[in-house]
């Protein structure tokens, strides 16, 4: 769901624990998705999706949320998968309550053998604001010894940059790396 939904359906549950929900929305063709449009509570009440009811003006940045980052790793057994928008595997929810999130496009090799109860380790960065924590991976595996970087050293993407047109410095370096000297 949309971020001002899901904070509008945290405030509605605050006091709750164990509550059902009613979800309406859009199945995702890649995975076994639902996007959120709205969402039935308990007492009746609906929350929809209309949009955000308003954004701040755009000479006004929001304050920056008081965010606290810390070096950590995890290890559990994966309750559920998370998914991005287009039904990528995009984090885990371990037991326990604790959240793995990473990049899908990093993670994509890696998350092919995700499934629910196997077991999950990542190594990275713990984000902590006012609304929790989520443990940001570089590193993910089946336990600690067994972590992969997600970003391993590769080269961007894109057109190789074309070598400089050759000079006579250009000839003359070619010379020496050969072991001739131009006389």
């Amino acid at each position: 769901m949309a971020p001002h939904v899901g904070t509008a359906v945290a405030a509605a549950l605050a006091a709750s624990h164990d509550v059902a929900v009613g979800i309406r929305g859009v199945k995702l063709r890649a995975g076994n998705v639902v996007a959120a449009v709205a969402v039935d509570l308990p007492d009746g009440r609906r929350i929809a999706d209309t949009g955000p009811d308003h954004a701040p003006p755009p000479h006004t940045p929001a304050p920056p949320p008081a965010v606290e980052r810390t070096p950590a790793t995890t290890t559990g057994r994966i309750e559920r998968l998370l998914h991005g928008g287009k039904g990528e595997v995009r984090g885990v929810l371990l037991l326990g309550g604790e959240q793995v999130r990473f990049a899908a496009a990093e993670a994509e090799p890696l998350a092919q053998g995700m499934r629910i109860g196997a077991p999950f380790a990542a190594a990275g960065e713990r984000v902590t604001t006012t609304a929790g924590s989520v443990l940001v991976a570089r590193a993910i595996g089946t336990s600690v010894d067994e972590l992969r970087d997600l970003k391993p050293g590769k080269q961007k993407p894109g057109k190789p940059k074309p070598d400089p047109k050759p000079g006579p410095e250009a000839d003359h370096q070619r010379d020496a790396d050969a072991g001739r000297h131009a006389g």
